[in-house]
């Protein structure tokens, strides 16, 4: 499913439970916060009015705010300053209708100024004055942790944060998939992640939704529905894009390991920034990460590669070896069971 389908739910509306809900609570959010971002607002909806549950992904909050200003509760405001920020940085503010631009232009800056600043960092764009630190706890500290971070859907939020605070690296994507990868976060403790603001996705939200995207399909098939023409916003279709058209993509790509991160195995697979084109892709070096994040990094690399080999071999022996470096699995009682398999 495509992140970037926002208006092509609109006949859903009223019996997409999610929906009414980001419809109802996003006119709230926005009046306390006077302003703020469609990443944002996504974020803060997490929060606020889906408490234990996954939240409303990106095209749901899309509609609900897309109806909100077809009734005119809401108004979007672009950025009135001098343009110097490239690419990757939100031009499009949201507050209550009838909002004077001058109440909220200095919320409007400092937003769109920490949004730019970690969006250079994430890029390589920074000067050598930046202070990696120091940028982000400021986006932290001023309550603009959902800032929106266009390029790659990177945003800071809370299990970010803590493991930039513990390794001085900042992982590239969202809480939900960087959790998956540590044994801190998704526990009993932590109530399955939600002190982080992490909310597992449920089989019965996945059959919801399987059963709300299949009747849209049909709804299509049938012409009751229109089928409207535009570009995904998955990163796969830049990437095509950018091969059948002669020009090159700059994205997150996943490569074999040609020194991309040089204290990493080669033709390992990492996902770095990469350049794509008509002549192919080549990633981009970072260098050495930190000691601590190789270890981390290279025990997942050593998971895969005995994942794959005891799948090839048949070896039950193996896999249970993958299946012990995972970090979610926290104890040996659980996976003992293989061996009689």
């Amino acid at each position: 499913m495509s992140v970037g389908d926002e208006e092509r739910y609109e006949t859903q509306a009223a019996e997409d439970v999610y929906y009414e809900l980001a419809y109802r609570e996003a006119p709230q959010i926005i009046e306390e916060q006077k302003v703020v971002t469609d990443r944002e607002i996504k974020v803060r909806l997490e929060g606020e009015a889906f408490p234990g549950k996954s939240g409303p992904f990106p095209w749901v909050t899309g509609r609900a705010m897309g109806q909100l200003l077809r009734e005119n509760r809401l108004q979007v405001y672009g950025y009135v300053g001098r343009r110097r920020i490239k690419g990757g940085v939100t031009n499009k503010f949201y507050c209550i209708k009838g909002t004077k631009y001058d109440d909220i232009k200095e919320i409007i800056r400092v937003k769109r100024r920490i949004s730019a600043d970690v969006n250079n960092l994430l890029t390589g764009e920074a000067s050598a004055s930046y202070h990696a630190e120091d940028v982000f706890l400021e986006a932290l500290e001023t309550d603009l942790d959902c800032v929106h971070i266009e390029r790659n859907g990177v945003s800071i939020s809370p299990v970010k944060m803590e493991l930039f605070r513990a390794f001085g690296a900042l992982p590239g994507t969202g809480d939900r998939h960087v959790a998956e990868f540590f044994g801190h976060f998704l526990t009993k403790d932590t109530d399955a992640g939600l002190k982080y603001g992490v909310r597992l996705t449920t089989i019965e939200d996945r059959l919801q939704w399987r059963a709300r995207d299949l009747e849209r399909v049909n709804k299509m098939l049938s012409g009751e529905m229109t089928i409207e023409m535009s570009r995904s916003e998955e990163t796969a279709s830049k990437i095509i894009s950018a091969i059948a058209n002669g020009r090159c993509e700059i994205d997150v790509l996943n490569l074999p390991n040609k020194g991309q991160v040089n204290n990493l195995p080669r033709d390992a697979i990492v996902e770095t920034y990469g350049v794509v084109g008509p002549g192919g892709a080549e990633g981009i070096a970072v260098g050495d990460v930190p000691p601590a994040v190789q270890a981390i990094l290279h025990q997942h690399i050593v998971k895969h590669e005995l994942t794959v080999d005891a799948t090839l071999n048949g070896d039950r022996a193996l896999a249970l070896q993958a299946l012990l470096l995972d970090p979610l699995i926290l104890w040996l009682e659980i996976s003992i069971p293989l061996r009689g398999c």
